[in-house]
């Protein structure tokens, strides 16, 4: 079982260019399913998406303290930009993922100052506007903006293609 979790702690490192985690590779799956116990699996997956909530959690935190820094938000802005930020990460993380070509832990988007600011990039303008004051705005405009806006075109397209996709695999709505 050593000799299985040094292997398996080892994959995923060359694969021209695509940087899969060691989770993401079938020898890992086959390993876990077979050593695993289905309630060791369970709690395991529990553990994994407890990590991702505090992931998301930080990473919004960590981005909205970026624009308070700059902007000087009031509480209750940053709760409001709080609440859209979960949401625009929820909805465009995967289409983020996709662009920046990995999920590798290595080299997360979420923890890079220059592109993590694309969760904000991700909230409507209308509900952005809605949140800052017109000060406010000018500051995400010129200091942050210029950051994102170059990415912001290939990561709606992403969005919209996987948007289309998962509506083309679901089943009809029922009338």
């Amino acid at each position: 079982p050593q000799t299985i979790a040094t292997l398996l702690r080892g994959m995923g490192r060359v694969n021209f260019s695509r940087n899969l985690v060691p989770e993401d590779t079938a020898p890992w799956k086959t390993a876990t399913e077979n050593l695993l116990s289905e309630s060791e699996r369970a709690a395991w997956q529990k553990e994994i998406e407890a990590r991702k909530a505090y992931q998301i959690e930080a990473t919004t935190s960590l981005v909205l303290t970026q624009l308070d820094n700059a902007a000087r938000l009031e509480v209750a802005q940053l709760d409001k930009l709080k609440k859209l930020a979960l949401a625009s990460y929820a909805e465009y993380s995967p289409d983020i993922d996709r662009y920046f070509g990995s999920r590798d832990p290595n080299t997360p988007w979420e923890l890079n100052s220059y592109y993590n600011m694309l969760i904000i990039e991700g909230i409507p303008e209308k509900s952005l506007k809605e949140a800052l004051t017109e000060s406010q705005m000018e500051v995400w405009e010129t200091q942050f903006r210029p950051r994102t806006s170059g990415y912001w075109d290939n990561i709606q397209r992403y969005h919209d293609e996987r948007i289309k996709k998962e509506k083309a695999s679901s089943p009809p709505a029922k009338k």
